[in-house]
């Protein structure tokens, strides 16, 4: 009986450890896909033309970025939509971008946005942006309690405010 035991507790330990290395391998992928992405944008709430080509959401976006955010020169390598086309829904655009200092500055400037409700953000796998989604509700429970919370990658940051010295 003893060895029985000793033999599924050995069984289980294994199983345990395997299963850690799979979530490492996993975390690890979607960190990977996440990294291959870092060129990339998602924006949310351009109009959509009735046979509209990649070139014209390319199109677009970049006068998007020359007339509202005031951004000349930005070089597009890849626009289109996403998804399958929906009558009801505006389907998002993903840009990538050649330049990730363009990128920077695209989201430095989405700010001008403001009441546009056109949206600028990071482009993310499914996965992460998942997890995202799920830190905003505590973000705002946060922020309403008078902290200073934001989310950085996967992870939710709060703190208290703290005055700049003057």
């Amino acid at each position: 009986k003893f060895e029985l035991v000793k033999s599924k507790t050995k069984e289980i330990s294994s199983r345990l450890k395997d299963n850690s290395e799979i979530l490492k391998v996993k975390s690890k992928l979607r960190e990977i896909e996440d990294r291959s992405r870092r060129n990339n944008l998602r924006v949310d709430g351009l109009k959509e033309s009735k046979n509209e080509s990649c070139s014209d959401s390319e199109a677009k976006v970049l006068k998007l970025f020359e007339e509202t955010l005031g951004l000349k020169d930005i070089k597009i390598e890849r626009a289109h939509r996403t998804g399958s086309r929906d009558s009801k829904k505006v389907r998002s655009i993903v840009l990538k971008l050649l330049n990730y200092k363009d990128k920077e500055n695209i989201l430095k400037n989405s700010r001008k946005l403001k009441g546009e409700n056109i949206y600028i953000n990071e482009d993310y796998c499914a996965e992460t942006m998942l997890i995202r989604k799920e830190l905003r509700a505590g973000m705002k429970k946060a922020r309403e309690a008078g902290m200073f919370a934001y989310i950085s990658y996967d992870k939710l940051v709060v703190r208290e405010w703290s005055r700049k010295p003057t």
